[in-house]
């Protein structure tokens, strides 16, 4: 027996059995990345996409940029349909580098975060986001994470709306078929190959003078929910007092 850089060569006879050596853990944490970037690629290749009350196109054509806002559940059918250039924010962990490659093949533009949740590194994180969009692309965010809880948007796309002046269109995206990770803390959902994927947005929401930060996030997690209400109740949707009060009193502003 012989070891060569790769391979292992066993003499049977007149026979040499030519097998490759197993990758170590270092060439499997490159390769891996890899493997779930080609098969978002395959996803974004196979699946079909339906777009309900999008935006989008009216925007780009008034020459106005926008804030994407969805739910980490349906993230990874989110980006698959997301228009190219679309800026994603990234962290700087280990996580985040798992998602890079699929990101770039699929044509966003990862925005690289912090690798911790300091009010430095969010900041930093921030400022990333700012310069992005008014250098006059979009960004899309997941709202909710990337640790939760579910459904309960966070300041930071509102802060980022603010900053920039710039509108924020909500989006749920559902597959018609689906795997759902049901013991992850956002029943994370994976669309299968072949596929067709809805996308229903909101209406725009616009940073209103004088509005605190934490009354838009309030709307854009109002528009959220009721999306999911109307489109994915089963899966997506549960309704809670506190929400439910929330929106009445919303539009009993609006009535006013």
């Amino acid at each position: 027996m012989f070891t060569a850089e790769g391979v292992t060569s066993i003499n049977v006879g007149t026979c040499v059995w030519v097998m490759p050596r197993p990758l170590d853990t270092a060439g499997m944490k490159k390769l891996t990345p890899w493997l779930a970037g080609f098969f978002v690629l395959t996803l974004r290749l196979t699946c079909r996409f339906r777009y309900n009350n999008d935006p989008r196109q009216l925007l780009n054509r008034d020459g106005i940029n926008h804030l994407v806002a969805g739910y980490h559940a349906v993230q990874i059918a989110g980006v698959l349909g997301a228009e190219p250039g679309v800026g994603t924010m990234v962290s700087r962990s280990k996580d985040g580098e798992l998602v890079v490659p699929g990101l770039k093949l699929i044509g966003h533009v990862p925005l690289r975060g912090s690798s911790g949740s300091s009010d430095k590194g969010g900041l930093a994180a921030l400022q990333v986001l700012v310069e992005y969009v008014r250098g006059g692309k979009p960004v899309m965010l997941t709202v909710d994470g990337p640790r939760g809880p579910r459904g309960k948007a966070h300041k930071g796309i509102s802060l980022l709306a603010r900053k920039t002046k710039t509108p924020i269109v909500g989006v749920l995206a559902i597959p018609t078929r689906r795997w759902i990770l049901s013991n992850t803390w956002d029943r994370l959902q994976i669309p299968k190959p072949f596929c067709t994927i809805d996308y229903y947005f909101s209406d725009l929401i616009y940073p209103e003078r004088g509005e605190s930060l934490s009354d838009l996030t309030q709307r854009i997690e109002i528009a959220l929910d009721e999306l999911e209400k109307e489109h994915d109740p089963d899966e997506g949707y549960r309704e809670r007092p506190q929400r439910r009060s929330q929106r009445q009193s919303v539009s009993a502003q609006k009535a006013a």
